[in-house]
């Protein structure tokens, strides 16, 4: 299960379509300056009416709608433990809370954009388009990259720029910087690796078995 949070006041582009399948609930924040949404976006909020929260943040102060998030976000994963949780935010003054919740075991990660999302499906190609040859994803690599890691457990990395040299390395030289800090977010989100805030990264329990 995957709850989203939007902060829809740095972030005003989501593609709710490209979810579809997916077991999700989104909650999207709007701030007081907000007064209206795209006709399209409303449409797509109208068809998946139970999954959507929406919570209108009436005060305008600067830290309104993060403080409000951050309400929601801990109502939420008391009632929801086992959820993978997202906040789609350009804010980087949520990163304190992801690595907070994260130490305490959390499925937590921010993402810039809903674009970054790793659990959408890809955009429909345009009709008669011929499909591209088919190679590994990025996401796929990944798969196979924690795979490796639960069966060595004497070669896993201690440090994250150790972990982050890794998986580049396994990812390939065509793999951008970008894809591979998205998929050290994965590891968090997906997989259960934690990483404190000395950089020191430690792995799932379950992982010992």
């Amino acid at each position: 299960m995957h709850i989203i949070f939007v902060d829809f006041e740095n972030v005003a582009q989501i593609d709710l379509p490209r979810a579809d399948g997916v077991a999700m609930s989104l909650v999207l924040l709007v701030g007081q300056k907000q007064k209206s949404l795209k006709s399209d976006l409303v449409e797509q909020l109208l068809a998946r009416a139970g999954q959507v929260e929406f919570v209108r943040v009436d005060a305008s102060s600067r830290n309104a709608l993060d403080l409000t998030l951050a309400y929601h976000l801990g109502r939420l994963v008391g009632a929801h433990p086992m959820a993978s949780f997202h906040i789609v935010s350009e804010d980087k003054d949520y990163d304190a809370l992801v690595r907070h919740l994260n130490r305490l075991g959390k499925a937590l990660a921010r993402w810039e954009s809903w674009e970054d999302l790793p659990f959408l499906s890809a955009a429909p190609l345009p009709a008669k388009t011929p499909l591209p040859p088919r190679v590994p994803s990025a996401q796929n690599k990944s798969k196979i990259f924690v795979e490796n890691l639960r069966k060595a457990p004497g070669n896993r990395p201690k440090k994250e720029s150790a972990l982050r040299s890794h998986l580049k390395s396994h990812l390939g030289p065509e793999i951008s910087d970008d894809v591979v800090e998205r998929e050290m977010k994965v590891l968090v989100s997906r997989y259960g690796i934690a990483i404190d805030a000395q950089g020191l990264v430690s792995y799932p329990e379950s992982w010992a078995t």
